[in-house]
């Protein structure tokens, strides 16, 4: 987020002051965490021909990181980035502080606003298939079939975004099913996964959480900015 302004507003309410130092004390512990500068990952691995150099196998190995690690930084995340109306709710906490302190509103505004593109965009997806076509019958589950390329931040032609399930409702799965709720429907689907998409389902909820860092961090520093410019928060 961008540095606030220097023109500093009157007092904030309580229930802000009290919502915001709540705020904090979370972002604080997970600023100290050592996943804060951490980035998902996973690979791919290709084996070839030696003499053709044709790829003959593909298989991905998602690199799950230690549930004790992310799992409890998602925990701490979860009123702030997870929740949509909990008072320290990264969007509703931005709207308020704009709302008492018009000076902040245009960052704060813009705060939310990249967050909100945050919890739409698409980090890793799973294509919606019917039956397995004969020609991949029998082989292992993980097989990968095709690997498109394109440059950073594209999608290739070839991938119908219509027919990709994204990462952000993948991970719903897990969260809801496994984790902070007991969802039967999404249990049952968690359940109900091979070993490799049960992987698949909590890297998607690790991803989330990890990208989430970004966002906790930059309103905590919005807000130790405007402290220091004199901003009642």
């Amino acid at each position: 987020m961008s540095s606030a302004p220097g023109s500093a507003c009157g007092p904030s309410s309580s229930k802000l002051k009290t919502d915001i130092a709540n705020f904090m004390e979370r972002a604080d512990e997970l600023a100290e965490h050592q996943l804060a500068a951490a980035r998902p990952s996973f690979t791919v691995i290709m084996s070839r021909d030696p003499e053709s150099t044709l790829v003959t196998a593909m298989q991905i190995d998602w690199n799950n990181l230690d549930k004790s690690t992310w799992v409890y930084c998602a925990v701490l995340m979860r009123p702030m980035v997870f929740l949509a109306n909990d008072d320290i709710a990264l969007g509703r906490l931005l709207d308020r502080i704009g709302a008492e302190h018009p000076a902040l509103a245009q960052y704060a505004d813009r705060g939310k606003s990249i967050f909100e593109s945050w919890q739409t965009h698409m980090y890793v997806g799973q294509q919606v298939l019917e039956q397995v076509p004969a020609q991949y019958l029998g082989l292992p589950t993980g097989t990968v079939t095709r690997l498109e390329l394109g440059p950073p931040g594209t999608v290739p032609d070839a991938v119908d975004l219509d027919n990709v399930v994204p990462d952000h409702q993948l991970a719903k799965v897990y969260f809801n099913g496994m984790l902070w709720h007991s969802d039967s429907r999404k249990a049952a689907k968690f359940k109900a996964a091979s070993p490799h998409m049960k992987a698949f389902f909590a890297k998607c909820a690790e991803i989330r959480t990890l990208t989430a860092f970004e966002h906790v961090l930059g309103v905590r520093r919005f807000v130790h900015q405007a402290r220091d410019l004199g901003h009642d928060l």
